[in-house]
């Protein structure tokens, strides 16, 4: 079938002969006329011969040989037919986000629900109506035998082509476990590496020589280039191995354990969609799963953790769903695992681990930008069961070759389970692979020794480990109990790790090493019971899959981080010993004399990359000495000859003892982290915000000097901006806003508005707050007080977030940008200004309480804050605000930028994102932002004795594309029309709207285990029956609405209130605070202008001529925000810009 190119192409793929590539493509096609011929299958209602198939062998995917059935047979805008994606259908078979989507008409048919099948009956009606040009009959996730004979009438009465894309059962098909749709469709489609079990790539098969021509020139050169003859061959390969009887019998047994897997997964609880199962795969309904938090369970997290325990498999749409990336269901094939040599009689069991596994995760939900996202956690005992489980099922399956060493971290690494031992009649201990003898000699001179001399105890069981990231600091501070960011580089603390039930799991010493850049390291040291457990959990916390609170799912340990086991070969074999006793520094320092100074609580690397901590346990003096394995040993050595007495594990276990320490050498006894907080209040830090285990610890009294949060609006007259004469020589109508003397309008606010939305306009924004924040622990800081994950922030990066009280009240929402990762810039409200300096310098100074219900718990970090208007306190780096908004923006600050660099850095700017430099000859930093709804938006920071003459600048450069000065009533015009907030208005205010009421739970972000007022809006959230919508009279000329009039649905029932209002030429705009049910885009509204009416006030019955009343305004909700996005202009000749 497939056209020869490879003899005109194939010297530019290999140094094969092209001749040799038409040999391997032929032999491919013969072999592939064998397998899909159907005249062997008894029965088959067309039976065809190897001769009477056509086949081509080039395509490199499924997708790609759809794409050529559709290029060979349908046109741009014809009907196309295909199975419903929710309902099994494939990306190729018509998804709106997929080529086929967006050229063809798709007319989806579906499953009848009460059958689990397709309702052939209506798929015929429908044809019948639709007349498409091609029906697909195929699936990526049907369970059950596709009728092609009922297809093939159904095409031939309406006249349509008929693809089969069959690209996931062909394996049972060409060995007569399935129907064949070869002779009976017009085409057939497949992949040659699902049930085929070979490479990945594709083939087209048809009976029709007419057709296979047209099928040769969609491949080449319709769809694709020359063909991958590697591929081919590996194609001719498989092909005769799926002729095989072998093959025959693998795809029975793969059906039969299919229906084994599924016929268990029912026994265990679960549900089947669609009922069952005929072929290779089985799909589990999710949505019928009761989850022990209520929350539905969804097929991304389901795939996620069934991937960590060690389970492959996909997440999958069922009928329903209407989420395509949180779907309802999962969907288990069983190729794999029976190429493997997994039989029926292993279902049982992997049937189990999959139910236990689905019905504990714990299922909870994010907001996103667009919708709520599921997501879930597993207890961490159970989660090591389970992947336990899965091993102990591997390893009963065939390997196809011995391997040296297991799948290990990152890709799948599980939990080493090796009993301490202790032989008593040798007195040796058996810890974590390693023999450790109790005492060497007489063990109360060990004793003595390790009082008053060197005693040195080997600790090879010891776990070292690794961990760093960017995220590394934040995420100790909240698995151990200490106060981790305290840690200057190359100090050291001990502080115990808790698990979600306050129960120990190890005391920990922890060194902080010197970061590189934006990645911090640390040292954790482990005891050698406790280090396999220290370690996979802190890798499971890093996965952030595991519960960590059981009364705050929602909680996750900042993450993810990297751990690495020094112990390990690959990773240096660090191993330790301990020097105990008052002479061992002294001792030590004879090998280098920078040891001699080593105070408590500190460590040192010297040049031969041998580490030294002094990190006593109580009283006692005590030295760490971590180094490689054979450094340690010499160093043993050494020590030992100029006179430390090498002791056994019983004086390690006689030290901790005497400290009030757990002793591990013995595994098996619990431990509780409260039973050591009186005994060792160093390892705790109980006024620490979250941290894994803190419910079960004992609650410190809340700090005398901490008072709750009030303010009272100061009094005054209005100050002047840094712009005020500017305004005036303008003639700039001056008005009182937020205590500061602002122009409303220039000219007009229509005229101002329109500027805005036709070139650009320039507002003054000198009078909100700026503040920046300066620090080691800035970023930790931050996340505290606000709701956003600054964490997420990189360089030159901002976001919107909120600052709310612990009521969970918002008293602001602001503009947050990370200049570097120890320096941040927030901008805030002008009303707001003062009062969120203040609230901002008391958390920092410990003044006010952050949460009411805890009150003990303070805030972390400290930090630099600076109030950058103020240019006493900030010199030259004093900013104020000023906005361009609008499509020229873009162009007048091209103009005015210095430097090539600048430039291109502005214009590369995305959303939210800074970049510093010269504008007119004075430095700025630009923002893109704004509050116009404008795609195209900036705001420019700059010292306020330049905002004068940059003001000028850009007006005088913005002339010539219409660019004009706008007071506040563009600006709040632009923003009602594009539904932005105003706080006072669309949050808090009067109405006490909360954030997520506004639509911006997206940058609340809960998975963040603690920042002032998360308790409280989460309590908001589950409650909450209200949201904020946008709308728009339906008519010009309405009554203006003011904020509080009601607003009723078309039955007459108030549903909520007016927020904001303005008129749009002519048209009125606004935002209305409604219950959530009604907040449906495009429903009619009606909203009562009862502010500012003239009315008699009697009710409707009591009216009489010549009485007024109110006449309600008919509105029509709209999307929730204005989006306006421009056409960004497209750059390629700089060199116009150029100095």
């Amino acid at each position: 079938m497939a056209k020869r190119n490879t003899f005109f192409f194939g010297g530019d793929l290999s140094e094969l002969d092209p001749v040799v590539h038409g040999f391997i493509e032929a032999l491919a096609v013969r072999r592939a006329q064998e397998l899909f011929a159907t005249d062997r299958f008894p029965g088959h209602p067309n039976p065809t011969s190897p001769e009477e198939i056509f086949v081509n062998v080039q395509p490199l995917s499924g997708a790609a040989a759809n794409n050529a059935v559709y290029n060979a047979f349908v046109d741009p805008g014809d009907t196309v037919m295909g199975l419903a994606l929710p309902h099994g259908g494939h990306l190729t078979h018509g998804s709106e986000f997929n080529r086929s989507g967006k050229t063809f008409h798709i007319v989806p048919y579906e499953i009848n629900p009460r059958t689990g099948r397709i309702d052939y009956d209506a798929l015929l009606q429908r044809a019948r109506e639709c007349k498409p040009k091609m029906i697909i009959a195929g699936a990526s996730a049907y369970p059950w035998e596709m009728d092609f004979v009922r297809f093939r009438e159904i095409a031939d009465e309406v006249g349509a082509i008929l693809l089969a894309d069959v690209a996931h059962p062909a394996g049972l098909m060409v060995t007569g476990l399935l129907q064949s749709p070869v002779g009976l469709a017009d085409v057939v489609t497949t992949t040659t590496h699902k049930t085929l079990c070979g490479p990945r790539g594709a083939i087209i098969v048809t009976t029709n020589p007419v057709l296979a021509e047209k099928v040769d020139m969609a491949v080449f050169p319709g769809e694709q280039g020359g063909p991958h003859i590697n591929q081919i061959a590996a194609k001719a390969v498989s092909f005769l191995l799926d002729a095989t009887p072998d093959f025959a019998k693998l795809m029975r047994l793969v059906r039969d354990n299919c229906s084994a897997l599924a016929e268990r997964l029912v026994e265990n609880g679960l549900t089947l969609a669609y009922g069952g199962t005929e072929n290779h795969l089985v799909l589990v309904d999710l949505r019928k799963i009761k989850t022990p938090t209520g929350y539905p369970l969804t097929g991304e997290m389901a795939s996620r953790i069934l991937d960590l325990i060690g389970l492959t498999c996909n997440k999958n749409t069922i009928a329903g769903d209407t989420n395509a990336a949180h779907p309802g269901a999962i969907r288990l094939g069983t190729t794999w695992i029976t190429q493997r040599g997994l039989k029926p009689k292993h279902m049982k069991r992997l049937a189990e681990i999959i139910a236990v596994t689905l019905k504990n995760i714990h299922t909870f939900r994010y907001i996103e930008a667009r919708d709520y996202v599921g997501r879930g956690k597993i207890d961490f005992g159970l989660f090591e069961e389970m992947k336990r489980e899965v091993e102990l099922l591997e390893r009963e399956a065939v390997r196809e070759m011995e391997i040296e060493r297991e799948s290990g971290y990152p890709y799948f690494q599980r939990m080493e389970i090796d009993e301490d031992r202790y032989d008593a009649a040798r007195g040796v201990f058996h810890i974590r692979g390693h023999e450790l003898v109790e005492h060497y000699g007489d063990p109360d001179s060990e004793i003595a020794s390790a009082r008053e001399g060197v005693a040195l105890v080997d600790t090879p069981q010891h776990g070292v480990f690794h961990v760093h990231s960017g995220r590394v600091k934040a995420a100790l501070q909240e698995i151990f109990t200490g106060d981790v960011l305290s840690l200057q580089p190359w100090c050291a603390m001990r502080s115990f790790m808790l698990d979600a039930d306050g129960k120990v799991i190890d005391d920990c010493e922890i060194i902080r090493l010197d970061s590189e850049g934006d990645e911090d390291h640390y040292l954790v040291v482990s005891r050698g019971s406790r280090a396999e457990r220290v370690k996979s959990w802190l890798r499971a916390l890093s996965d952030c899959y595991v519960i960590t609170d059981r009364e705050d799912v929602f909680a996750k340990v900042e993450g993810p981080f990297i751990v690495d086991d020094l112990g390990e070969p690959g990773n240096g074999s660090y191993s330790s010993f301990n020097l105990f006793g008052g002479k061992a520094v002294e001792l030590l320092s004879k090998f280098d004399p920078k040891w001699k100074a080593l105070q408590p609580g500190a460590a040192v690397r010297n040049a031969e990359d041998v580490i030294v901590m002094n990190m006593p346990f109580g009283d006692e003096s005590r030295l760490v000495v971590i180094a490689p394995e054979d450094k340690l040993n010499a160093m043993r050595e050494r020590l030992i000859s100029v006179g430390a007495l090498r002791c056994g594990a019983g004086v390690m276990a006689h030290v901790r003892k005497e400290a009030g320490l757990p002793v591990y050498l013995k595994e098996g006894e619990d431990f509780k982290g409260s039973d050591y907080v009186e005994r060792h209040p160093e390892m705790f830090a109980l006024t620490k915000c979250n941290y894994v285990g803190w419910r079960s610890l004992p609650k410190p009294p809340a700090p005398e000097n901490a008072t709750r949060f009030e303010w009272k609006e100061p009094e005054g007259e209005p100050r002047k901006s840094c712009l005020y004469d500017e305004h005036v020589k303008l003639g700039a109508k001056m008005v009182p806003f937020a205590g500061w003397l602002m122009p409303v309008w220039y000219t007009s606010t229509a005229e101002e508005h329109r500027a805005c939305r036709e070139a650009a306009a320039l507002f003054d924004v000198s009078h909100m707050g700026v503040l920046d924040f300066i620090g080691d622990n800035a970023i930790r800081f931050l996340d505290q007080v606000t709701t956003n994950y600054v964490h997420w922030l990189r360089d030159g990066q901002g976001h919107y977030s909120y600052l709310l009280g612990p009521d969970g009240v918002p008293l602001d929402d602001i503009l947050l940008y990370r200049v570097n990762r120890n320096h941040f810039m927030m901008v805030v409200n002008a009303a707001n200004a003062e009062k969120d300096e203040e609230w901002l310098r008391g958390l920092n100074d410990g003044r006010y309480l952050i949460d009411y219900e805890h009150p003990f718990k303070r805030l972390e970090a400290r930090v630099t804050i600076r109030n950058l208007k103020d240019v006493g306190e900030s010199g030259e780096d004093s900013r104020v605000d000023l906005a361009l908004q609008g499509r020229r923006a873009l162009d007048v600050l091209l103009e005015l930028a210095e430097g090539l660099e600048f430039r291109k850095a502005i214009y590369r700017l995305k959303r939210f994102c800074i970049a510093r430099g010269k504008l007119a000859g004075l430095d700025a930093i630009v923002a893109r932002t704004g509050y116009t709804g404008e795609d195209i938006g900036y705001e420019i920071y700059v010292h306020p004795d330049n905002a004068p003459a940059l003001w000028n600048a850009i007006l005088s450069a913005g002339e010539k594309w219409g660019v004009k000065p706008a007071g506040l009533g563009a600006r709040d015009s632009l923003r009602t029309e594009a539904g932005l907030p105003l706080y006072g208005h669309e949050l808090a205010g009067p109405l006490n709207v909360m954030p997520i009421e506004a639509g911006y739970g997206f940058v609340v972000r809960f998975h963040k285990p603690w920042f002032i007022g998360r308790e409280a809006m989460m309590r908001n959230e589950e409650t909450r029956t209200m949201e904020l919508v946008r709308f728009r009279a339906a008519s010009k000329g309405t009554r203006m609405l003011s904020l509080g009039d009601p607003v009723c649905d078309q039955r007459g029932q108030v549903i909520g209130r007016v927020t904001s209002s303005v008129a749009v030429d002519g048209v009125q705009y606004g935002i209305a605070y409604v219950r959530s049910k009604s907040a449906k885009e495009g429903l009619r509204i009606l909203c009562y202008p009862v502010s500012g009416a003239r009315s008699s006030g009697k009710p409707p019955a009591e009216l009489e001529p010549g009485d007024r009343t109110v006449i309600p305004v008919e509105c029509v909700i709209l999307p929730r925000f204005l989006r306006k996005e421009e056409e960004y202009p497209v750059i390629v000749d700089w060199s116009k810009y150029a100095d």
